[in-house]
């Protein structure tokens, strides 16, 4: 297993995007193509972009967006947009 870069994450510290970086990086998300190619703004890792749709069987969650960055593991999420892939 790959040990995380002491730049990225101290003593258990999440690591969190600024608004700017967090806006960004849910609009490319969702853009056509699916967030494919999406780097970190932090350490230019790879993102991994995760959805995840409501469930039938509980009514208040709504479809979602993830983003994560695998190797700073700096993460973000909102709601999906209608017609976000």
């Amino acid at each position: 297993m790959d040990t995380l870069d002491s730049r990225f994450v101290g003593r258990g510290a999440m690591v969190r995007y600024s608004a700017a970086e967090r806006a960004s990086l849910l609009a490319r998300a969702q853009a056509e193509g699916g967030g494919r190619g999406l780097r970190c703004p932090r350490c230019r890792g790879a993102c991994q972009v995760l959805r995840a749709p409501p469930r039938p069987d509980v009514a208040y969650v709504r479809s979602r967006v993830v983003v994560r960055c695998a190797q700073c593991l700096a993460t973000t999420a909102a709601e999906a947009t209608p017609g976000g892939r």
